[in-house]
This record gives structure tokens, sequence and C-alpha cells, in this order.
């Protein structure tokens, strides 16, 4: 796990150095725990509901395409909070205006983009987070770190082991080995 003070740095760097899709993608992973390829992904007109305040997970991508999960603690609802919500509402507002010049680049509607509005690549973000940390000066990690940062927090503060499984789409069992 990376430590919280690393996190905020992170973020703060990315947030203020990088582009809007690095630092949505980074929080969101960080916030919550999905793996990458569930980031990936998500859609909007199917995945996001701002109305119930819920990101839907039901798939992964990975390099050949979207496809079911393995498992079927994998398919969750995770609830969005005020702070989610927002990161991804002004996500969206960069998103709606990129999409005007380049939405037959995305006909799914794939949430994250690329500032020529392609759906993200599977070496993407891991390019940008190698970057970040040479770059930064910032002890290198992967997104599957924040993943197992966000289990950590939960578990640090309490939260009920069945609650971070059922969050994460695993089971406890598969929390307790990691």
């Amino acid at each position: 796990a990376i430590s919280i003070k690393e996190i905020e740095k992170i973020l703060e760097v990315a947030r203020t150095k990088y582009k809007i899709t690095h630092y949505t993608c980074l929080s969101l992973l960080f916030l919550t725990g999905m793996r990458i390829g569930e980031l990936r992904a998500l859609q909007w007109d199917t995945d996001i509901d701002f109305k119930n305040n819920f990101i839907h997970i039901n798939k992964t991508k990975d390099r050949y395409g979207s496809r079911k999960p393995k498992t079927k603690n994998s398919y969750r609802k995770f609830p969005m909070n005020e702070n989610i919500k927002k990161i991804l509402l002004d996500y969206k507002t960069w998103y709606d205006q990129i999409m005007e010049t380049y939405s037959f680049r995305n006909p799914q509607g794939h949430v994250f983009v690329t500032y020529a509005g392609e759906p993200l690549g599977e070496q993407h973000l891991k390019r940008i987070i190698d970057l970040i940390c040479e770059r930064e000066n910032i002890p290198h990690f992967t997104p599957h770190y924040l993943r197992h940062t966000f289990v950590s927090i939960k578990l640090s503060n309490n939260v009920p082991i069945t609650t971070v499984a059922a969050l994460v789409g695993d089971t406890p069992e598969t929390i307790y080995k990691t």
C-alpha cells in the first residue's frame, strides 16, 4: 500500500501538472479500489448513475476488448460519495467538450478517453504513472497499488472485511490472503 501522504502528493501532482484524465483515473482508482480493467470498461450511459449515486461495475476491459468479469463478486454497485461525484462531474464537463469533435472515436461511450477522444489503451495509465514517478521523484507504483491502498485504509478504519470485500469485488478470503 501507499501512505496517505504519498497519495496526497501523487493526486496533487496529477491534478496540477498533468491532464484531467490522469488525475481523474488515479483519483477513482484510489477512492474506489477498482481494478484498472474495470475503470477502462466504464461507460457513461450504463455505468455512471449520477441520479442514484452509484458506479455500476459489470465488465472489464483488456487488450482483447470489453468482457464479463472473472467472478460473480466482481459485479457490483459502488456507492458514489460527493467527492467521487464532483471529480466525475468535473471530468464529464471536459469529456463533453472533447466529444463534440471526437465522438466518432468512442462510439461505445467509454468514460476515460485520451485528448484525441479515443478510449484509453491498456498501457496508457501505466505509462503516465511511470512518467509522473520519474519526473516528480515519487517512488514507483502501479494502478493495482491504489487498490491495495484502498483496502488497507478501509480495514485500518475498522470497516468490516465483508464490506471491504464487497466494495472491491473480492471475497474476504482473498482479502486476507493478499
